[in-house]
């Protein structure tokens, strides 16, 4: 076919405006315009495409800059690539997991023994299961860290801005990665003067901002009457 023709074909083609979900359903309309006489062209990915002209390798080279056998090559391996690195970055956190809960698992004991000396007796066995949660999720060690050093110097009598140092504390938790909400509420629920702590905590805009508006109305108010009981015990 000389340019001659090539141009005139192009001049003289209609446009077919239909909207092909791929590739092969365009060659497929063109190949039916051919065989029916029809002189037309597409427009896809911003190429013309004409029923006269092109075949499935023209159209292939316009399109993708290669034919349609080496881009399903291209395409498998890169399918293989991504494969690959999703099961390496899998296994990769599998490992950081084990490694995770391996360190956690010996901490365990310790983390429970520290806690029993700042919380009341009754609530040994509900500090203990919390505690013993970390099993399933390593990551909550993080916060029960963080609760125990808040729980240490909330007990230091001797330390006046113990309940400020405290705050300090609870926002480098937030830092590292612990949940702002589960380490105030350990402090809250075990920590003799958690309740004190966590009455002063909700005063404060970033408590509102980060927690305060997802406590229902009744679990505020219990907050308020453990509060008001710790009060009358310390009376």
């Amino acid at each position: 076919m000389t340019q001659e023709q090539i141009q005139k074909i192009k001049t003289t083609a209609q446009y077919d405006d239909t909207f092909y979900l791929s590739l092969d359903e365009a060659i497929e309309a063109l190949q039916k315009a051919k065989e029916a006489g029809e002189n037309i062209y597409i427009n896809y990915n911003s190429k013309k495409l004409y029923s006269f002209i092109d075949d499935e390798k023209s159209c292939y080279n316009k399109v993708y800059g290669m034919s349609k056998e080496r881009l399903q090559q291209k395409q498998k391996r890169q399918a293989e690539i991504a494969v690959k690195k999703q099961e390496s970055s899998v296994l990769k956190e599998e490992k950081e997991k084990l490694k995770l809960l391996n360190q956690v698992s010996k901490k365990l004991p310790t983390w429970i023994s520290e806690g029993e000396k700042y919380i009341y007796p009754q609530a040994s066995e509900a500090w203990k299961n919390l505690v013993l949660t970390c099993v399933d999720n390593p990551k909550r060690g993080l916060e029960i860290e963080y609760a125990l050093k808040i729980f240490s110097k909330l007990e230091n009598q001797q330390d006046k801005n113990r309940f400020i140092a405290a705050e300090c504390i609870l926002q480098s938790a937030v830092e590292k990665g612990a949940d702002y909400y589960m380490v105030l509420d350990t402090v809250f629920e075990f920590a003799k003067r958690g309740p004190q702590f966590y009455r002063l905590i909700s005063q404060k805009d970033v408590y509102q901002n980060q927690i305060g508006i997802m406590l229902s109305a009744g679990e505020k108010e219990r907050r308020n009457q453990k509060y008001e009981c710790e009060v009358d015990e310390r009376e």
